[in-house]
């Protein structure tokens, strides 16, 4: 399939924050959207359809720096600098849970069987529900 379509994001402050993630009908992008009032940057997740690029739905998520994203059946997960994942709820789109590490976490989080596998830079290994954001 030849890409055929092109999503113009707002120019406001925004840069793009990781590598897009798809499922079989979206694509989801990390946008940086500037500072908010209180100084902290603003970070959109953007839901687009796979075959025209039209915005689906957005969420602002999380006003730390991303890592990365991956997407599951019924979620889209964002991993941050700061320490936390958040997992967005794709029926939804707003943030369903978040769950904090002991550090930041510069890498991208793996999903295998309804777990999250998370490392953060002090070499620390976390297993997390993908459902509801416990520790396994």
């Amino acid at each position: 399939m030849t890409a055929n379509w092109k999503f113009e994001i707002p120019r406001s402050h925004p840069s793009v924050k990781s590598s897009p993630a798809a499922d079989g009908t979206h694509v989801y992008a990390l946008v940086n959207h500037g500072a908010s009032s209180d100084g902290e940057s603003v970070l959109r997740l953007y839901a687009l359809a796979i075959e025209d690029g039209l915005k689906q739905s957005q969420c602002d998520i999380s006003r730390r720096a991303p890592s990365a994203l991956v997407v599951g059946d019924d979620r889209v997960y964002v991993s941050n600098t700061h320490g936390a994942i958040h997992a967005i709820r794709k029926s939804i789109v707003e943030v369903e849970w978040t769950y904090s590490t002991d550090a930041p976490i510069h890498s991208s989080p793996a999903l295998y069987d309804q777990r999250l596998f998370v490392r953060d830079i002090n070499g620390d290994f976390y297993t997390i529900d993908a459902a509801n954001g416990t520790k396994q």
